[in-house]
């Protein structure tokens, strides 16, 4: 397991800082979090927090053609992105170790200055529309989509992170504008940076660029929530296919969850798909030939932890499938798991964390989006740690309810 100490400071703006510190490593990663997810979108305006993230950061004064901008990033070996969830928008920068504060400064520029044109607001409203029609003849990419709207709590999650076309063609460049300054503001941001430099100089280099004087005096706007919809209740997307595109997700409680139940949670998902071992694939896949494969992961919102699956299958297996997808999730509730097939889940898990923690954006996520949320930061070596020691007692009737507190919501 790659060795990474991390630090969380608080800086003089107010924003927060979390380093990474990875001696030795080849790559660097400069970000930003933002807690300015779609949840924050104003009610009648869905989609603004992903439209902004579209337009921030491609133009500032000393560059104000996008293609400059690229071309800039590129010739110092910088690759960026961004992306927006439910509850942040990250912007992004992967470079070679030694041009990490070059790229720093790079993104602060863009976070201080960029430019917001009315024509580019216009150009880029064509682009957003055609991004929703790719995720909407994607079945993959748009029962994600639907099952992350399925935990809704408060009306801000049954709402479509991309808007839809009335939404989207609302949206004006003051609108834009408005959420930039109401949501970007210190408090909601954290900077995330991997290298092998020591805090001081990142928290130094930080102090001298960031500015905050946008976010000043400005009234922060209450995020609308939407009467009777605080219930969960089945997410559809009707089409022809005959092919049914099912996901089920259970949403667990915030409080009282903690690390234990972090890694409790990943391993029960990690016994039920994932794997050729695991026991909804060995049923749906290997005994029944039903459904090619099932898809399962954790995660957390700001008010909740989830535990979320897919797959596909026939129409006319449908009711099948379910049947057995919650008989087999009863069963693990009732019964432990034979200790010899808990360890090929553990040693499985493990594997596939390892490697996705050399890639220097999954350091970045799995450090900077529990801080944005303010919830437990754990190394990857306690963690897996911690999970190692979880006996099969833990997957018995008595630690159930920590797993599968809350509504189920199947598609079909």
């Amino acid at each position: 397991m790659p060795q990474q100490k991390f630090q969380i400071i608080t800086l003089s703006s107010g924003a927060r800082l979390l380093h990474i510190r990875y001696p030795g490593y080849h790559f660097s990663t400069a970000a930003v979090f933002v807690k300015a997810g779609s949840r924050y979108d104003p009610l009648g305006k869905e989609g603004m927090a992903h439209f902004l993230e579209h337009l921030l950061m491609t133009k500032t004064p000393a560059l104000r053609d996008r293609t400059d901008k690229m071309l800039a990033l590129e010739k110092k070996g910088i690759y960026y992105n961004a992306m927006t969830n439910r509850e942040a928008a990250l912007y992004y920068q992967i470079q070679p170790a030694g041009q990490f504060f070059p790229s720093l400064d790079m993104l602060i520029d863009g976070l201080n200055n960029s430019l917001i044109e009315k024509d580019d607001v216009e150009k880029e409203r064509g682009i957003i529309l055609d991004e929703m029609a790719t995720v909407e003849n994607n079945p993959k990419n748009l029962i994600w989509h639907l099952n992350m709207r399925s935990l809704d709590k408060d009306g801000t999650l049954n709402r479509s992170l991309f808007g839809d076309k009335k939404s989207i063609d609302s949206i004006s460049r003051e609108d834009l504008l408005s959420f930039l300054k109401n949501r970007y503001t210190p408090e909601n941001l954290l900077f995330v940076t991997l290298s092998n430099c020591e805090i001081g100089a990142v928290k130094e280099a930080i102090g001298k660029r960031y500015s905050h004087a946008l976010q000043k005096n400005i009234k922060a706007e209450k995020v609308a929530k939407i009467e009777g919809e605080n219930r969960i209740k089945p997410v559809v997307k009707k089409t022809p296919s005959e092919q049914i595109s099912v996901g089920i997700n259970f949403s667990l409680k915030k409080e009282g969850y903690g690390a234990e139940e972090t890694a409790i949670m990943d391993l029960m998902s990690e016994c039920l798909a994932n794997h050729w071992s695991s026991l909804l694939i060995k049923k749906l896949r290997l005994e029944k030939n039903i459904a090619y494969w099932v898809s399962g992961e954790t995660g957390s919102l700001s008010d909740q932890n989830y535990a979320s699956f897919h797959y596909d299958v026939r129409k006319s297996d449908l009711d099948e499938s379910l049947k057995i997808f919650f008989r087999e999730i009863d069963g693990l509730s009732k019964k432990a798991i034979p200790p010899s097939l808990l360890g090929v889940f553990k040693l499985c898990y493990e594997s596939a964390l390892i490697r996705r923690l050399f890639d220097p954006f999954e350091i970045i996520w799995w450090h900077g989006y529990p801080s944005l949320l303010g919830t437990t930061v754990e190394s990857p070596e306690n963690y897996l740690a911690r999970m190692k020691k979880i006996s099969e007692k833990y997957l018995a009737a008595d630690r159930a309810r920590f797993a599968f507190i809350g509504n189920v919501g199947p598609r079909f």
